[in-house]
């Protein structure tokens, strides 16, 4: 996302509209003969570090990085395109799919202005993901896909700020991100999406999916400080995670 004063200068999307997505995209282009448009003049090719020096804009910086990222570590770029619009598929191991989300999650964070958000954001996302992949393996669930939901359970928190309907927010931004990717089926979004929005009912029982996620963020919360004792309700479902991971709760 790129503030809309950075593109033209005024608001021409209205005045409640103050940022807009911004995309970037990759091409091999080796064998090609290339055409420069109107709005360019000419074009030069430089290595990565020589590129990133040239650009100004963090956002360009940072596609660039994941550009470079991709090359590096043989994630293959293939393009369509057709007229005036462009498409570009990445095909990525179904194996790196937590990696690519957790890649996504990142650049969400390091959006966030304030410094304490930003490490609550880091240090709870990436603690829940650790937790429901532990409690997979215990529960014979897919640890990918769990980690997955416990990397999104909250992202709304962090891409538009704190809510109370936060859930049900994240459950649309989860479905919005793993549409985006393209590494995941409509079945597979729809059970991580489901679990998210029902994160937030910690006394009500739901899908497996669901309950483990419950049990990892409310045993994240109590594991990154023991001091802050968590709400009496939540006693029970803390009790159960921890024997279940083999520890011992003061609750």
């Amino acid at each position: 996302m790129i503030p809309v004063m950075e593109v033209c200068g005024r608001l021409r999307w209205g005045p409640q509209k103050l940022v807009i997505p911004e995309y970037a995209f990759g091409l091999d282009v080796e064998g090609h003969a290339l055409k420069l448009s109107s709005e360019h003049t000419e074009y030069r090719w430089v290595d990565y570090e020589a590129c990133h020096e040239m650009l100004h804009w963090d956002n360009n910086r940072n596609a660039l990085c994941e550009l470079n990222h991709r090359i590096l570590h043989g994630m293959t770029l293939a393009a369509d395109i057709t007229g005036e619009g462009a498409s570009m598929t990445v095909t990525v191991p179904k194996t790196d799919r937590l990696e690519r989300v957790r890649e996504v999650v990142d650049a969400i964070i390091c959006q966030q202005p304030d410094f304490d958000q930003a490490r609550c954001g880091y240090v709870h996302l990436y603690g829940v993901a650790l937790l429901c992949v532990q409690l997979a393996y215990k529960r014979g669930l897919d640890t990918q896909l769990c980690g997955v939901a416990g990397m999104l359970h909250d992202i709304s928190s962090y891409r538009t700020g704190p809510s109370p309907d936060h859930p049900r927010l994240s459950a649309q931004e989860a479905e919005r991100i793993l549409g985006e990717l393209g590494m995941f089926t409509c079945e597979e979004i729809g059970s991580i999406a489901t679990a998210i929005a029902q994160h937030g009912a910690k006394e009500a029982t739901n899908g497996l999916m669901a309950e483990l996620l419950k049990d990892a963020d409310v045993a994240q919360h109590y594991l990154y400080n023991p001091a802050l004792k968590p709400e009496r309700r939540q006693h029970p479902r803390l009790r159960r995670a921890f024997a279940e991971l083999g520890l011992s709760s003061e609750v």
